[in-house]
């Protein structure tokens, strides 16, 4: 997920690993307020593979 992220400027990635939840607090306030660019995709079968990329990051 960290590479979509930084690929598409989206965002911060954020984990109970490294981050507090108090921190976890301030950076949903942050991100809440900024900017949230469109991702443009060019059909369902884009989606997917975005989707599928995202989860199979959350087993790696």
């Amino acid at each position: 997920m960290a590479h979509r992220l930084r690929e598409y400027g989206t965002g911060q990635l954020v984990t109970l690993r490294n981050h507090t939840p108090e921190d976890i607090v301030v950076l949903v306030r942050q991100l809440m307020g900024g900017h949230v660019p469109k991702i443009e995709v060019d059909d369902g079968e884009e989606v997917a593979r975005i989707i599928l990329d995202m989860a199979r990051q959350q087993y790696v």
